[in-house]
């Protein structure tokens, strides 16, 4: 009996051992899926057309480990903040928008941990404003004016606040029914901070300026094709070139960038074939981290156009895929870059699009989430 009961008594006791592992077994496991999940939540910011005064600036998570978007919070009150530039290391957030009686401006915000605040609000002469950007040294900003054609550039201080430095007002026309005046639609500086680049959807240009001067005046005018629209440029990471998306005919051009800041076209990628009445509008690129793939959205047609960059260099298309609503107006990546979310503004939608980062393929998914005319977006960190 005696020698029965021992036994037992060894079971139970490994019994209890054995449950006890179970125990921390799971509940290891079961915190591990929680930092699992919680390891897998990003936030990014929505910009948007919104004229409703309690709406504006919008911050969205996106969980990976559920596909879920959400909609946390409008963290900036604004009408029209339809571009957006955030910078991280100096807490501040750069915004175009208009005032209540229609007037543009500029407004630069400081985060707050759950909101921003509005440091300043600066007026900005001209119509249209489309466009704002930051130089990589975080020293100066410009913005850029659709139908007065016109740009104004800023010195950023320590405090992030802005002084004006230059303006600069464009003229000339070109071949197509949209390009009767100068339209200037983009602002971005190259690597090193030095060339600001200006694209003009009117005159069929890219216009540069050397920032270290202090007056605001071209050093030099590159003449793309008639009818092309050059609407916004992207900057390689790693190589001294830079893409054109041509809005009006639906095509890439590839500039090397030369050392005085020129630039010298190298190749041109057709997205689409033009046509006498062409209704599809590319809208925005971007490059990933690695240089390798380029991806780039078409209005009408309402997608999203992944390409691999080549050695001559040239674009070989990998896949397309539906922005899953109507007008992608903007699209960026995800912190990790195995997704890209894109802003339809006529569907009112912010959709995820999945990207395989060694082959750059893209693939539709069934997560998106409401957001009223979103306009821009980009990771949030």
């Amino acid at each position: 009996m005696s020698l029965w009961l021992t036994g037992l008594h060894i079971r139970l006791k490994n019994c209890t051992q054995w449950f006890v592992f179970i125990s921390i077994t799971f509940c290891l496991g079961g915190c591990q899926s929680i930092r699992d999940e919680q390891s897998e939540l990003s936030y990014f910011l929505v910009g948007s057309y919104t004229n409703e005064p309690d709406q504006g600036i919008y911050l969205v998570s996106y969980n990976e480990y559920h596909g879920q978007l959400t909609n946390e919070s409008v963290v900036a009150a604004a009408i029209e903040p339809s571009y957006l530039n955030w910078q991280p290391t100096i807490n501040k957030l750069y915004s175009i928008g208009r005032t209540l009686d229609k007037k543009s401006v500029i407004n630069v915000y400081d985060w707050q941990g759950n909101a921003f605040s509005t440091l300043k609000t600066y007026p900005i002469e001209g119509e249209g404003l489309c466009h704002i950007n930051v130089s990589d040294d975080r020293q100066q900003l410009a913005v850029v004016n659709y139908t007065t054609g016109n740009s104004e550039l800023f010195d950023i201080d320590r405090s992030g606040l802005l002084t004006l430095r230059g303006q600069f007002t464009n003229t000339g026309s070109s071949v197509t029914p949209r390009q009767h005046s100068a339209h200037l639609h983009f602002a971005g500086w190259d690597k090193q901070s030095r060339y600001l680049y200006l694209t003009d959807l009117g005159t069929d240009e890219i216009i540069v300026f050397d920032s270290f001067k202090n007056d605001f005046t071209p050093v030099h005018r590159i003449t793309l094709t008639p009818g092309d629209g050059p609407r916004h440029l992207a900057f390689h990471p790693t190589k001294k070139l830079v893409f054109s998306l041509n809005e009006l005919s639906n095509s890439i051009s590839i500039f090397k960038i030369l050392q005085n800041g020129d630039l010298l076209h190298v190749s041109q990628t057709n997205i689409m074939p033009t046509t006498g009445q062409q209704q599809n509008l590319a809208s925005a690129i971007r490059i990933s981290e690695d240089g390798r793939h380029v991806y780039v959205a078409l209005r009408g047609e309402d997608t999203i156009y992944g390409y691999q960059l080549t050695a001559e260099p040239g674009l070989q298309l990998i896949n397309k895929v539906s922005s899953g609503g109507l007008h992608p107006r903007d699209f960026n990546f995800s912190k990790s870059q195995k997704q890209l979310l894109v802003a339809n503004q006529y569907s009112n939608n912010v959709v995820v699009i999945k990207r395989d980062s060694v082959s750059g393929k893209l693939y539709s998914t069934q997560s998106q989430l409401h957001i009223n005319a979103p306009s821009y977006v980009s990771y949030f960190n």
